[in-house]
């Protein structure tokens, strides 16, 4: 038998490791274990070779410089957490939004080496299984199929990272194997909007072969299945959908497909001096002599020119492809749902009748405790009902060091915080029932995401930290007492890190219906929301009495009425009780975003949330001032719309730039502290 093999530390995609002194020997990024030196073309001889490096393209994934990326890169930019240790000086920079390009957090290395396992996987699967040419009998060109769908996934994932966070990024789907390739081949940037064009392809040539079951539930919310690649379809259609919006009026917009190509050359039109008015298809460039510089135009691979109207219509072909995707998510838990309870004779009438298959808080009274079923079920046991993806960390080869670094850790001294804490924002109206901003005192979120009668200024996040909580008062979270947690000890390194969930793909359908152009389904959308706010203030109850037989005939508090809880979601009635939905769709985006804000906290979605209406405006003034909380400082320093990616590190400059005979230009804007 031959022994266990793995690929542990593979060549970087292209010229993508951070620096040339980096480079030494082929041996060095192929080092095979055990330490038998097998050559490369001896490795690839059966499914469990595959198999090894598959899961080393998820461990890579896992390894904390990429969790904590995640983390960086798409929640602490963000209003969400406010730093706490003040010696961690990167991210202070980070959140004034001053972004500089020798900053280690802005290496994305981990990301491409990852990339690389995929690309060798897709790769030799291929090969493998050619047929008449099989070199292991037991896997035959269906498994193939099968692992080939679940690993475009994972790569497709990796990108997405890497545009959310970069925009225009290297887009390499060959593998690398030598030092010599990979100081040979440094990749252009490819436009993000592109990119996601060519892998919402991939996947949607491919999802029909994905797994539905692996066996287990670890594998089944570890590893892309069908649910999960329907999940990350959803979000991609919806980021493209968003990148495709106001396009033309973008600084450095080109391709918007792979396949395009362009129509002309470089040209020079009259303008009017000092004005940026561009021509179709062009950027512009005020110049002295009042012209202004128009970039080459693209046209489809048919022809079609890249317009303005061209792109709407593709974005909204992507919300509505956006809202597809996530509903089948939607199907497939309440499947999962009728499954588990079909036999449950004990199942309430709300559980029954509820639209869509979330765990509740049922049976809740003021004054009375209560136990948070959805926290624990979600966050506490993990890979829950409600799990569609989630990274897993085993506590022994992999470990998820990220919690209790970056938001708070659990041992002899008790709950203490790490660099960061929850954002004051979130928790300044914490006394009031339903605040347009944050937590109410009726939101059990409060409570899950930070503990709120520390007496620290600075409120610890209990958010993972905690396995289990058992709340005293629905009526008023804010004096949930630190009895009430049961908590994991930091030496616990096993926790998952949710990437997809129930929420999340009800979020995205909701986000994409108010995006859409004159939705049929407005009213849908708004119900969407509701429900996860229902679900997290379990106390609050329909003022429509006489219209809701769940509440009719009793007395109820008047402090505690809110529409958001209505099973009418946005009805009004007349004297007659006839029912009007009045719903604006301009005040279902807003509604959406709050949500997301309050439900993702500690998940690195948040700044990814703000790039996205970014893009979708391409009026960052107008983000800030509607979406977030920042000072005036920050807000001047994100007046452009490249201000919210990230610089490409320096190091990476150094090795592909062009000043050096690369290919790769830094971010314009944070291009002002790199040194000259």
């Amino acid at each position: 038998m031959k022994s266990p093999k793995l690929y542990t530390k593979l060549l970087l995609a292209g010229s993508l490791l951070v620096a040339s002194s980096a480079f030494t020997s082929c041996e060095d990024f192929l080092t095979i274990l055990p330490t038998d030196q097998i050559p490369e073309e001896s490795f690839w001889q059966d499914k469990a070779d595959l198999e090894n490096v598959r899961a080393g393209a998820y461990e890579k994934l896992t390894q904390s410089g990429q969790t904590s990326r995640i983390l960086m890169w798409g929640e602490i930019r963000s209003d969400n957490l406010e730093l706490n240790n003040m010696s961690q000086t990167t991210i202070s920079y980070l959140q004034s939004a001053v972004l500089q390009p020798t900053e280690a957090i802005f290496d994305w290395s981990g990301f491409y080496t990852g990339i690389n396992y995929c690309n060798l996987v897709l790769e030799q699967g291929e090969a493998m299984t050619v047929e008449g040419k099989e070199v292991d009998p037991s896997f035959t060109r269906r498994d193939w199929n099968i692992a080939k769908s679940e690993v475009m996934a994972l790569r497709a994932l990796y990108y997405f990272y890497l545009v959310r966070a970069y925009r225009d990024v290297p887009f390499v789907t060959k593998s690398v194997r030598t030092d010599a390739q990979a100081r040979n081949e440094r990749p252009e940037a490819t436009p993000g909007v592109a990119i996601l064009g060519e892998l919402i392809s991939e996947l949607e040539a491919n999802v029909g072969t994905a797994a539905e079951n692996y066996g287990n539930q670890s594998d089944n919310k570890g590893r892309f299945t069908k649910r999960s690649i329907h999940a990350l379809l959803a979000d991609m259609y919806l980021w493209r959908g968003c990148l495709l919006k106001k396009f033309m009026d973008k600084t450095n917009h080109g391709k918007v497909n792979m396949s395009d190509v362009l129509a002309s050359a470089s040209t020079d039109v009259p303008s009017t001096p000092g004005t940026d008015t561009p021509a179709e298809g062009g950027d512009v460039v005020s110049t002295a002599e009042g012209t202004t510089a128009v970039s080459d135009s693209y046209v489809t691979a048919d022809g079609t020119p890249i317009t303005q109207a061209y792109c709407d219509g593709l974005a909204e072909q992507c919300f509505q492809k956006a809202q597809e995707h996530a509903q089948w998510c939607i199907d497939a838990v309440r499947k999962d749902y009728n499954e588990e309870y079909k036999n449950n004779t004990n199942m309430s009438e709300e559980l029954k009748t509820q639209p869509y298959p979330l765990y509740r808080i049922e049976n809740v009274s003021q004054g009375l405790s209560f136990i948070d079923e959805p926290y624990n079920r979600i966050f506490g046991t993990l890979n829950s009902r409600e799990s569609i993806f989630e990274l897993q960390y085993n506590g022994v080869n992999t470990y998820n060091s990220t919690i209790s670094t970056y938001l708070s850790g659990y041992g002899d001294s008790g709950l203490a915080p790490g660099y960061m804490t929850i954002s004051p924002s979130l928790i300044a109206s914490a006394n009031a029932v339903d605040p347009t901003v944050g937590f109410g005192k009726t939101d059990v979120r409060l409570a899950e995401n930070c503990y709120y009668q520390s007496s620290e200024t600075r409120k610890p996040i209990t958010k993972f930290i905690a396995r289990s909580i058992s709340l005293s008062d629905p009526s008023d979270i804010t004096k949930t007492e630190l009895s009430n947690y049961t908590f994991r000890r930091s030496s616990d390194l096993s926790v998952s890190w949710p990437v997809y969930r129930l929420a999340d793909v009800m979020l995205i359908k909701a986000e994409a219906i108010a995006r859409s152009k004159n939705p049929a389904n407005l009213e849908e959308g708004y119900r969407l929301v509701n429900e996860l706010f229902k679900r997290n203030n379990p106390l609050l109850k329909d003022p429509h009495a006489s219209h809701n037989p769940a509440v009719a005939n009793t007395e109820i508090d008047e402090e505690f009425l809110a529409d958001r809880v209505c099973s009418d979601y946005g009805g009004t009635y007349d004297a007659d009780g006839n029912r009007t939905f009045a719903k604006k769709q301009e005040d279902l985006l807003p509604l959406v975003y709050r949500e997301r804000q309050r439900e993702f906290i500690g998940e690195g979605k948040r700044w990814f949330d703000i790039v996205r209406q970014v893009e979708a405006t391409n009026d960052p003034k107008a983000t800030l001032t509607d979406y977030m909380t920042v000072s005036n400082s920050v807000r001047t320093r994100l007046s452009q719309l490249y201000a919210f990616y990230n610089p490409i590190y320096s190091e990476e400059i150094k090795v592909n730039g062009v000043e050096t005979g690369g290919k790769l230009v830094q971010n314009p804007v944070w291009d002002r502290y790199t040194k000259k």
